[in-house]
């Protein structure tokens, strides 16, 4: 894919341009030749943007970029068209005219409607952060369809061209902001990124576009009218409460560290997980100090204390009890084994899942994600796990494997009585596999296979798996925080699947 890496090369790029420029366009005397230079130069580098991602979306489908593109294209170049008939006079336009604003149009259509089909197919809600820019879109678009119907709006005579390139320049600036933002900066809940710039620009283009528009009035000032600059500045406010630290170290009774335990609050975003020699730090706001703090591992006793309790302690040692539960050993009888595959091996899809979101150091750790696995209540053995990497830029990413029962219809107590890693190096994407036989691990119930983020160099911001939707059949689930509630989606699920072999048993029951 070296021409897919180049476009992605020739797109940042261009947009960090177009960024530049853009802001010195706003900034500038309106009308002057810094204003018309810095904006001919952003006007350019956003038509690179636009047909550098349409075309990576023909090498690499994906309906959001293509939707963005589009998005962006349309405004750059309404925008120019709209200041070329206020110069000029608008010409009679063919349909050949008309016809970037009807693909726009349609677009939009699809815009709108696409996340709402996911949601249908899933049965599940999310917030719609497509629909709401096609929404926009399509407005505009029928919005320029009438205004060029309208015999009245000729050159000068009519402001209305001067308004309309105004509202798009700062359009596909905020685009350009927004599409930036969402690639550098993490922020729960993430629509949140995706609406604001909008906000915030759409509300300081209207408030010079009305201070234009009463310049206009008066003729005397005409040729030394200026819009005042506007930045667009997106300024995302710091949580009122500061942060506090907890700190920790995990042991077991004998004193030895507990590697990669879920250290959190419970059903919350807040948690973390402990590094290779059992330590921990957790930010939790000041206004938390009678949250229980939940710490667990495989193989382990869970333990519950409070913040407040936790912090008055004279040692920051946190000891687990290994569990001595009756457990069940198979004797596997010798025989033809069945090979079997579950999961989805398609590689190629719409949406990717993110683990890499944090923007303090291992907060996002615990992050995890879970596909169901049927076995038709066969005894069957797991052998191993398959896993797609779409993007990884980390030198080293650990991930932590489970197989866990299923209680009310979600992951519960695992199969696994141990940590079972998976380790990723040299920014390694594509097929990952981990051999899983020594483990002996048999099951005749349905169980679900998770991933869960455990740890990563300190180089490296992203990691994504692929989501295949609609998978008719499939279930997929998704926990945010490392104690966090887990989420079930049905008709999804993740390029992940397992090698399975059904095999005959002989239970036999003792206590360890």
């Amino acid at each position: 894919m070296e021409l897919y890496k180049g476009l992605l090369l020739l797109h940042i790029a261009a947009g960090t341009v177009a960024l530049l420029c853009g802001a010195a366009a706003l900034m500038a005397v309106k009308g002057r030749k810094g204003h018309k230079q810095t904006g001919t130069v952003y006007n350019y580098c956003m038509y690179v943007v636009g047909v550098s991602a349409l075309v990576m979306t023909t090498l690499k489908f994906n309906p959001f970029l293509l939707s963005i593109s589009v998005f962006t294209l349309y405004l750059t170049f309404s925008g120019m068209r709209a200041m070329q008939y206020w110069r000029e006079g608008r010409p009679t336009l063919t349909f050949r005219g008309k016809l970037p604003y009807i693909l726009a149009a349609g677009t939009a259509l699809f815009m709108i409607l696409y996340p709402v089909a996911l949601m249908v197919i899933a049965r599940t809600a999310f917030v719609p952060v497509l629909s709401i820019f096609g929404g926009i879109m399509l407005v505009l678009s029928i919005k320029d369809l009438q205004v060029l119907g309208d015999e009245t709006t000729t050159g000068k005579q009519n402001r209305i061209w001067l308004m309309q390139h105004i509202g798009k320049m700062s359009g596909s600036y905020i685009a350009a902001i927004t599409a930036f933002l969402v690639n550098n900066v993490s922020i729960r809940p993430s629509w949140i990124i995706w609406i604001l710039p909008t906000v915030v620009g759409t509300v300081l283009t209207t408030m010079a576009a009305r201070k234009w528009n009463k310049r206009l009035t008066k003729p005397k000032n005409l040729k030394r009218a200026a819009i005042p600059g506007i930045m667009i500045t997106v300024v995302f406010a710091a949580p009122t409460h500061a942060a506090q630290q907890v700190r920790g170290v995990v042991c077991n009774e004998k004193g030895q560290s507990v590697a990669y335990a879920n250290v959190g609050i419970p059903n919350s975003p807040l948690g973390t997980m402990t590094n290779e020699y059992g330590a921990f730090v957790l930010f939790l706001p000041d206004t938390l100090q009678h949250d229980t703090i939940k710490v667990s591992c495989v193989g382990y006793s869970t333990v519950k204390e409070t913040v407040s309790s936790l912090k008055q302690r004279k040692t920051d040692t946190i000891t687990l009890r290994q569990t001595t539960t009756g457990l069940e050993t198979i004797t596997i009888v010798a025989g033809r084994e069945k090979q079997l595959k579950r999961g989805v091996a398609r590689k190629h899809t719409l949406m990717t899942n993110n683990f890499a979101i944090s923007n303090r150091p291992r907060q996002n750790l615990g992050a995890a994600i879970g596909e169901l696995m049927r076995v038709q209540g066969q005894p069957t053995r797991i052998k191993g796990v398959h896993l797609f990497i779409d993007r990884n830029n980390f030198d080293s990413v650990l991930l932590k494997v489970s197989f866990c029962n299923i209680t009310n219809g979600l992951p519960g107590d695992c199969i696994n009585t141990e940590n079972i890693l998976l380790q990723i190096t040299e920014s390694r994407k594509g097929w990952v596999y981990l051999d899983v036989s020594k483990f002996n691990l048999v099951t005749d119930r349905n169980f679900v296979v998770t991933a869960e983020w455990a740890d990563h160099s300190k180089k490296g911001s992203f990691l994504s798996i692929p989501i295949c939707m609609p998978v008719p059949g499939k279930v997929h689930y998704y926990r945010f925080g490392s104690q966090g509630a887990w989420k079930r989606y049905t008709g999804m699920a993740t390029s992940f699947y397992l090698d399975l072999e059904r095999v005959s048993t002989q239970p036999k029951k003792h206590a360890i």
